[in-house]
């Protein structure tokens, strides 16, 4: 038998349809390291504009907070639906319609995953009500609103509206669409419609049902520390980041099974995003952010890239989430500085190794426009 190496027949149009993918990787990975880094640029250019709203409200806190209150409490019904949950995604109680599915999903979700559904900026006034509600009143106490809408120390400034520049009547406006939309989800309750100054005096619900605010027992209940309002978080993450700490937050207070206990950090994986906390694959991805930002640590069992699987890993392996794990402990920093100077980095740091690879970083890490084809 001879010993010469056997070379097998490939064949050219093997080799050409190889390359080809290889090649469609690579200008698909360009057009989304490029979109992402386009994003992160829109978002740092907006957190500027934002800039002198957000310290209004930060600064306007610092007045409210005593130091009295350590935590700030969230409703676990807000973020999650109690067992069993919603019927799996496959189930076939579901429409059959595109559409008519969609409205089941938002109609079916908990109220903080459908107040998210379209954007707007009532999550970050719900949140920023919750939070001077459980400064100025005491458990067992009902809400009272004794507040104006805008103007000095008006709940448009309070929830970070209040930019300079911005008129009376437009910040009346923006302050009116987020209260319309929470009231829309029975989160505020508000005037007849079309009623002269229906808005004003509005009063704060429950976070889940249609009743007076109380601040919830600890039991009933998951906990932000309150230096996270107090920097500012709330009015600079995105809504997805929000929903996705959120979630964390309360599968991180869930109790464990056996098989899980002695792992680090929480996993969610998508059957359960879907059955308890209405969480879409689009909002569940900005958990990399909130990786970036310092607010969660991540480990992949399945060593993702770029955080997608390969298909031999879909076909061999079982399909495990990543842990997570809260980091609430360190904000020294406002929010708004924290994001900002990560944003100034070109891409995030999950990219880095493969836009090395399609060289759009130099040595220096600075950004290499892509070649046009």
């Amino acid at each position: 038998m001879s010993s010469r190496l056997v070379v097998p027949n490939i064949g050219m149009a093997a080799v050409k349809a190889a390359t080809e993918k290889i090649e469609k990787w690579d200008r698909e990975d360009t057009a989304a390291i490029a979109s992402a880094r386009k994003a992160r640029m829109q978002r740092r250019a907006q957190l500027d504009e934002q800039a002198t709203a957000i310290k209004r409200a930060t600064d306007r806190y610092e007045i409210l907070d005593r130091g009295e209150q350590p935590e700030i409490r969230i409703r676990r019904r807000f973020i999650r639906l109690p067992d069993p949950g919603r019927p799996p995604e496959e189930d076939e109680s579901w429409p059959e319609t595109v559409r008519e599915k969609l409205k089941a999903d938002v109609d079916s979700r908990p109220p903080l995953t459908k107040l998210i559904h379209r954007p707007s900026n009532a999550l970050k006034m719900y949140l920023s009500l919750l939070y001077i509600a459980q400064l100025e009143f005491e458990p067992g106490t009902r809400w009272n609103n004794e507040r104006q809408n805008t103007g000095k120390g008006g709940w448009g400034e309070l929830c970070g509206l209040r930019a300079p520049g911005t008129s009376t009547r437009e910040l009346n406006l923006r302050v009116t669409r987020a209260l319309g939309k929470l009231a829309d989800h029975d989160l505020v309750g508000v005037g007849e419609w079309r009623s002269r100054n229906r808005f004003d005096g509005f009063t704060l619900h429950r976070e889940d049902k249609q009743q007076t605010y109380l601040a919830p027992s600890a039991h009933a209940s998951r906990s932000l520390p309150v230096a996270f309002f107090t920097a500012g978080w709330h009015l600079v993450l995105t809504n997805n980041e929000m929903v996705t700490l959120l979630a964390v937050l309360e599968q991180t207070g869930q109790p464990r099974a056996r098989k899980d206990a002695e792992l680090v950090g929480v996993a969610l994986p998508l059957s359960m995003r879907w059955r308890f906390y209405g969480l879409a694959p689009e909002t569940f991805a900005s958990r990399h952010e909130l990786e970036e930002f310092g607010l969660i640590e991540q480990f992949d069992p399945m060593d993702r890239t770029g955080g997608k699987l390969s298909p031999r890993q879909r076909q061999e392996e079982e399909l495990r989430a990543p842990r997570i794990t809260l980091k609430l402990t360190d904000f020294d920093r406002p929010a708004i500085e924290v994001v900002k100077a990560r944003l100034a980095h070109p891409i995030s740091p999950r990219r880095v190794e493969r836009a090395i690879s399609l060289q759009l970083l130099d040595n220096d890490g600075r950004w290499r426009e892509p070649r046009t084809q």
